[in-house]
């Protein structure tokens, strides 16, 4: 009896981690794919992958959210605002030349994120980009502070997260697909 429920346990664990590493697969391909994009089908993707696509009737009943948010991925991904520790909602609203409740809106209803979370995904991406960079010399605390955080812990907590894996082990992980290759 022992014995079978130890077996059981053991292919309980075993499928989790499979399960789990396919998941780590996924996240870091569409990682790989997000770096190759420029432009316009970057702001759609990184829109469609990070925050899903909108139904077209949302986007009906909410035109002026729809085009706000526009112009905030666009600016968040060209300006690269994230950047900045100390960026906050009432430097976006003074951006956009809005007030904090509508840009708040627009963020929550096209994203499904708050403010933080929705900066945060731009300064995981960067940070990924970054790593995947071929010459990628920088410590992490410095990547840390060149994407935006302010600390460590918010860092590795987004950025496991979004990529379902610490910052550290992504880096191993682009390390040992490089050596492959």
């Amino acid at each position: 009896m022992v014995f079978i429920v130890v077996v059981l346990f053991l292919v309980i664990v075993f499928a989790l981690e499979r399960k789990q590493k396919k998941v780590e697969n996924e996240l870091f391909s569409t990682t790989l794919k997000l770096t190759q994009l420029s432009g316009d089908e970057l702001k759609r993707s990184v829109s469609e992958i990070y925050f899903g696509k909108p139904s077209q009737v949302i986007i009906e009943q909410n035109k002026q959210l729809w085009e706000l948010f526009n112009d905030i991925m666009e600016k968040m991904i060209t300006e690269k605002w994230y950047r900045n520790p100390e960026f906050s909602l009432n430097e976006l609203t003074k951006e956009v030349r809005s007030n904090t409740k509508y840009v708040s809106s627009a963020i929550k209803l096209f994203s499904g994120l708050n403010f933080n979370y929705f900066v945060n995904t731009f300064r995981v991406q960067e940070a990924t980009e970054r790593m995947l960079q071929d010459n990628f010399t920088i410590t992490m605390e410095e990547l840390m502070h060149q994407c935006g955080f302010q600390n460590r812990g918010t860092f590795y907590r987004a950025f496991n997260a979004k990529v379902g894996m610490t910052p550290k082990e992504f880096r191993k992980r682009v390390v040992s697909e490089r050596d492959i290759m």
